[in-house]
């Protein structure tokens, strides 16, 4: 070792505290000290990291959500463009709900994703008027308002709209 520059020491020799790398000794209350410093390290390391995965989870939850709603969307369209063209409106009451269960899966969602509102395919909207026809069986949206996508017959045509879930149950109320 003294080729290196430092003197040589043998295992045999006691413990020099003035040696290079040798630990200072420090009072009881500066290893207190050093021991409350750790602590709120190790917590303020904690808390970031719980923040950070917080945040991670939400971001993923949110955009789950948004697929979840948006796939939602598009199958009860492509529902209702399937059913105006088998013309549901002149079709019997009592065999739509089978009709429609009859229909492929879409975009992972299902027919029975939804509550057909039968009675409602025969009325003719006014002018100003959106009839409801069939409505999401569950809610979506839990991180931004829970609501339900509803498909409405109006005067332009099938149109299917977020509806917030509190109103959403007036439409099964009226459709049952």
């Amino acid at each position: 070792m003294e080729a290196m520059g430092g003197p040589m020491m043998d295992d045999s020799e006691p413990f020099d505290a003035g040696h290079v790398g040798a630990q200072p000794t420090r009072s009881a209350e500066q290893l207190e000290t050093i021991a409350a410093r750790r602590r709120t390290m190790f917590w303020r390391r904690a808390v970031a990291t719980l923040l950070g995965l917080s945040f991670v989870l939400g971001i993923v939850f949110w955009q789950r959500s948004r697929t979840l709603t948006r796939q939602c969307r598009l199958a009860l369209a492509a529902y209702a463009q399937a059913a105006r063209q088998q013309q549901f409106a002149a079709r019997p009451t009592a065999l739509i709900e089978a009709d429609w269960a009859s229909f492929n899966t879409v975009n992972n969602q299902p027919p029975s994703h939804y509550h057909v509102i039968a009675r409602n395919w025969s009325v003719a909207p006014d002018a100003e008027q959106s009839v409801p026809l069939a409505v999401c069986a569950t809610p979506h949206g839990f991180l931004v308002g829970a609501g339900h996508h509803v498909l409405f017959n109006t005067s332009n045509g099938l149109v299917v709209r977020w509806v917030a879930e509190e109103e959403e149950r007036t439409y099964l109320d009226d459709g049952e």
